[in-house]
C-alpha cells in the first residue's frame, strides 16, 4: 500500500473514544433532550398574560443552546452522522429561502418574532430546522432512536391525565369554561400532540412481550387515547385515527401483534368510553355531535375557516414568491376581510390560516411549499425504501410508527396551525426519521473549509440563541408587568401602573403589542379621570404603536376612541389632527370591520354630527346586524335628534336582540336606561320607574340606575324614596358626585 493511500485511509478511520467518555456525553445530551420534552410539554405560569407560549419559549431556546454546544463537542470530535444529499441540500435550501423571503415580509418584525403570544417567526423556525439538524446527525443506534421517543410519549403521560382532569372538571385552577387543554393552552394543539404520540405508544404496546412492561405501555396508550378523545378536535382525530390504522394493519400484515390483542385492547377502551357515556361525564355527551358530517353552511368551526382560506389564497395571489412574511396573516387579513367575517367575529382578527400548507405559501412564497414538500419527499423516500430493505419485524414496525405518525400530523395540519407546544416535535420526529434510516450509522467526516464552516455556523446559531433566550426573558417580564398592571386598582396603585408600563415598554422597545396594552390602561384611567396629561399619554401610546406597526387597524381604532372619551371628558374640544387624517386609512384598511365604523360613529357623536353618525353605524349595522349594542346607539342618536319614535324603536330593538342571550350585559342597562329617559321626557313617570326597577332587580349594585331612580322620585315630588335611592348609589359608589348632589337638592328642597 502506498503511503499516499496509508494516510487516506488512516483519514477515514474514526478516532477512538474511550467507553466511559461517550457514556457520559450520551447520558448529558439524553438529560437535555428529557428536559426539552418535559418543559415544552409542562411548563406554564399563570403570572403573566401568556400563560403557555412565553415559558415553553424560553424553554425551547435554552434547551436547544445545550444541545448546540454538545453538537459543537461532537463536530469537534467527529461523531456526527451524516445526512443524505437530497435531504441535507433541501433543508439548507428551505432555511435559506425562509431568511430571503423574511427581507420583502410586509412588517419584518412580526415576520422575525412572530405575532405576541405565538412567536413563530423567523428566529423559531430556523430553531426548528436547527432541531432536525441536530438530531439527524446525532450519533445513535435503534435502541437510542426507541429511548427519546419513549421520552417523548412519556413526557405527555402527565398532560393527558391533567387534560382528564379538566375534563371530569376537577381542575382547581380557574380556567375558562371550554375543551380541555391541559398544560399545552389549545384543545387543537393538545389533540394534534397527543396524535403525533399515540403511533408510538401503541407500537411499544404492541412490542412488549413481558407482562408487566405491556401492560403499563397499554396503560399509558390508554390514558394518552383517552386524553385525545377528550379535546374533541375533529381534525387531529381524523390524523390519529388513521396513523393507528396503518399501525394496526402493519402490525397484523407482518404478524408483528397478534389480532385477538388488537381486538382485547380497543375492546376495554370502548368499555370504558361506554362507561362515560352512561354517566354523562362533563362534554362526553358532545362527541356524536362532533363526529357528525354536518351541513357546511351550519358548521361555524368549516365556514371560518373558508373565510380564512379565502382570505389567504387572495394574499398568496397577490405575493406568490416571496409571500407576506411569517406569522403576518393577521397583518394581511384586514385588506382582504370579507363582509361574512362580522358574522362569526366580534373585534377578532385571526393569527393563523388554520390550515398549515396555506399557511407556508402565504408566509413565504409558494416555493417554500415546494421545498417543505420537497423534504417530505425526501423523508418518505427514506422510510420506504428503509421499511422494503429491512427484514427484522421490531424494527419494520418501528419504521412503520414513523410514518404514521408524520402522516396523521400532516393529515390534521389541513386544519391545523404552527404552535411552540407542537411544532419543535414535528422537526424532531423528522429528525429521527433521517438518523433511524441511516442504519449505516454513517459518519460526517468535515475537514478543511467545511469543518471551519460548521464551527462558524453553530457558533453565530451558539451566540444567536444566547440573544434570543434573554429577548424571551425580556418579553416574559414585561408581560409580567402588564398582566400585574390589569388587576391593579387605577385610583389607587396608578403610579405603580404607570411605573410597569415604563419599565415594560423598555424590556420590549417597538413593541407595538404592548404599546397598545399600554395605551388601552391609560384610556381607563383617562374615562375615571378627565385628566389631560393622562390624554396625551394615551394618544401618544397608541400613535408610537402606529408608527411601529401600520398595518394594525385595532391600534388606530383605540386612538380615535382616545379622542371620543376627551372630547366627552373635556379634555379636548375637537380631534387631533393625527385622528381626522388616519379615519379614511382606517376605512381602507379594514372596510368590511363593524367596530371601523362603530368607532368613527362613537366619535361624530361626541362632535355633535348626529346625521353623520347615523351614516356610520349603519353601515355597521349593515356589516353585523344581529349586534344589540348598534342599535342602543342608535336610540341615543334619535333621541339627540328630537325624534323619540325612533328613539324608542331602537332601544326597543337593542333590548329584544340584547336579551336573547345570557348573562345580560350593561348594553342592555343603557338601552333599559334610555327607554327610561324617553318616558322621562314624556312624564311618564310610572313607565320610566318601571323600566328603572327592572334594572335594579337584575343589576343591584349598578349606582347609576339608583340616581335615574332617584331623579324620577323627585320629579314625582316622593321625596322620601327620592333620598332613599340617593343614597343607595352613594352606598355603592361613595364618591359618585351626581347622587351627592341628587342628595342635596332633596334636603334644599324640604
Amino acid at each position: 500500500m502506498s503511503k499516499a493511500a496509508k494516510k487516506k485511509k488512516g483519514k477515514d478511520k474514526l478516532p477512538k473514544t474511550p467507553e466511559k467518555k461517550v457514556s457520559k456525553i450520551i447520558l448529558l445530551e439524553d438529560a437535555v433532550v428529557c428536559l426539552l420534552f418535559f418543559s415544552l410539554t409542562l411548563l406554564f405560569t399563570l403570572k403573566i398574560q401568556v400563560h403557555f407560549t412565553l415559558p415553553k419559549l424560553i424553554a425551547l431556546r435554552i434547551d436547544t443552546l445545550f444541545l448546540v454546544l454538545i453538537w459543537i463537542y461532537r463536530l469537534k470530535r467527529g461523531e456526527l452522522k451524516s445526512i443524505p444529499r437530497p435531504t441535507f441540500y433541501t433543508i439548507i435550501a428551505l432555511g435559506i429561502w425562509w431568511i430571503f423571503s423574511t427581507f420583502f415580509a410586509v412588517h419584518k418584525f412580526t415576520a422575525l418574532n412572530g405575532i405576541y403570544g405565538r412567536y413563530n417567526g423567523l428566529w423559531n423556525h430556523e430553531t426548528y430546522l436547527l432541531l432536525f439538524i441536530i438530531f439527524s446527525t446525532m450519533p445513535m443506534d435503534l435502541n437510542r432512536i426507541k429511548r427519546m421517543l419513549k421520552l417523548f410519549v412519556l413526557a405527555l403521560v402527565p398532560v393527558s391525565v391533567y387534560t382528564l382532569v379538566q375534563f371530569f372538571n376537577l381542575d382547581p385552577m380557574p380556567w375558562p369554561i371550554g375543551r380541555s387543554a391541559s398544560t399545552i393552552g389549545n384543545p387543537v394543539i393538545l389533540g394534534a400532540l397527543l396524535g403525533l404520540s399515540l403511533p408510538f405508544a401503541l407500537t411499544f404496546f404492541f412490542e412488549e412481550r413481558e407482562s408487566l412492561t405491556k401492560i403499563c405501555w397499554g396503560f399509558v396508550f390508554f390514558i394518552l387515547f383517552s386524553a385525545s378523545v377528550s379535546t374533541f378536535s375533529r381534525g387531529p382525530w381524523i390524523g390519529t385515527a388513521i396513523a393507528l390504522a396503518i399501525i394496526i394493519v402493519l402490525s397484523i400484515w407482518f404478524k408483528f401483534v397478534d389480532i385477538k390483542r388488537v381486538l382485547i385492547l380497543f375492546l376495554c377502551i370502548l368499555a370504558v368510553l361506554f362507561a362515560l357515556f352512561a354517566y354523562k361525564y362533563k362534554g362526553i355527551e358532545n362527541v356524536p355531535d362532533r363526529l357528525k358530517i354536518v351541513g357546511l353552511k351550519t358548521d361555524v368551526g368549516l365556514q371560518t375557516r373558508f373565510l380564512y382560506y379565502r382570505a389567504a389564497l387572495s394574499a398568496i395571489k397577490d405575493r406568490p414568491v416571496v409571500g407576506v412574511g411569517f406569522e403576518s396573516f393577521r397583518t394581511i387579513y384586514p385588506r382582504y376581510r370579507q363582509p361574512e367575517d362580522n358574522l362569526f367575529f366580534s373585534d377578532i382578527i385571526p393569527t393563523m390560516v388554520h390550515n398549515g400548507y396555506i399557511q407556508t405559501a402565504l408566509t413565504n412564497g409558494i416555493p417554500a411549499l415546494l421545498l417543505y414538500l420537497a423534504l417530505l419527499a425526501c423523508i418518505y423516500t427514506m422510510l420506504i425504501k428503509t421499511f422494503i430493505k429491512i427484514h427484522d419485524v421490531k424494527l419494520r414496525c418501528i419504521v412503520g410508527s414513523f410514518m404514521a405518525a408524520i402522516t396523521g400530523y400532516l393529515i390534521q395540519d389541513v386544519f391545523g396551525w404552527l404552535e411552540i407546544a407542537l411544532t419543535p416535535f414535528f422537526w424532531i420526529i423528522l429528525g429521527l426519521s433521517v438518523s433511524l434510516c441511516n442504519t449505516e450509522n454513517q459518519r460526517a467526516f468535515l475537514t478543511g473549509w467545511k469543518k471551519m464552516a460548521g464551527y462558524v455556523s453553530v457558533s453565530l446559531c451558539s451566540v444567536i440563541l444566547i440573544v434570543l433566550t434573554f429577548d424571551a426573558i425580556n418579553i416574559l417580564y414585561a408581560d409580567r408587568l402588564f398582566w400585574a398592571s390589569r388587576t391593579m386598582d387605577l385610583g389607587k396603585d396608578w403610579n405603580r401602573i404607570e411605573s410597569n408600563i415604563k419599565e415594560g415598554l423598555e424590556n420590549v422597545p417597538k413593541d407595538h403589542y404592548y404599546e397598545d396594552m399600554a395605551g388601552l390602561l391609560y384610556i381607563k384611567k383617562l374615562n375615571e379621570s378627565g385628566d389631560g396629561e393622562t390624554y396625551q399619554k394615551a394618544a401618544a401610546m397608541f400613535e408610537r404603536a402606529h408608527l411601529h406597526n401600520p398595518f394594525d387597524p385595532y391600534v388606530l381604532i383605540h386612538r380615535i376612541d382616545t379622542d371620543t372619551i376627551g372630547i366627552r371628558k373635556g379634555v379636548i374640544k375637537k380631534p387631533s389632527e393625527f385622528t381626522e387624517k388616519v379615519i379614511g386609512t382606517l376605512r381602507a384598511m379594514d372596510k368590511n370591520n363593524a367596530t371601523v365604523y362603530e368607532s368613527i360613529a362613537k366619535l361624530l357623536i361626541a362632535k355633535n354630527r348626529f346625521n353623520d353618525a347615523l351614516e356610520y353605524l349603519n353601515t355597521a349595522k349593515a356589516l353585523k346586524p344581529f349586534e344589540g349594542r348598534y342599535y342602543t346607539l342608535e336610540g341615543f342618536i334619535y333621541r339627540s335628534l328630537n325624534n323619540p319614535a325612533g328613539a324608542m324603536n331602537a332601544y326597543r330593538e337593542a333590548v329584544s336582540r340584547l336579551e336573547k342571550s345570557e348573562p345580560l350585559t350593561l348594553e342592555w342597562v343603557n338601552a333599559k336606561q334610555g327607554l327610561a329617559f324617553i318616558y322621562i321626557d314624556k312624564r311618564d313617570f310610572n313607565e320610566a320607574l318601571k323600566e328603572i326597577k327592572t334594572v335594579v332587580g337584575r343589576f343591584p349594585n349598578y349606582a347609576h340606575s339608583y340616581i335615574i331612580m332617584g331623579d324620577i322620585y323627585a320629579a314625582m315630588n316622593n321625596f322620601e324614596k327620592a333620598r332613599e335611592s340617593f343614597s343607595i348609589a352613594l352606598k355603592i359608589e361613595p364618591a359618585n358626585p351626581y347622587a351627592k348632589r341628587g342628595l342635596e337638592q332633596i334636603e334644599k328642597s324640604r
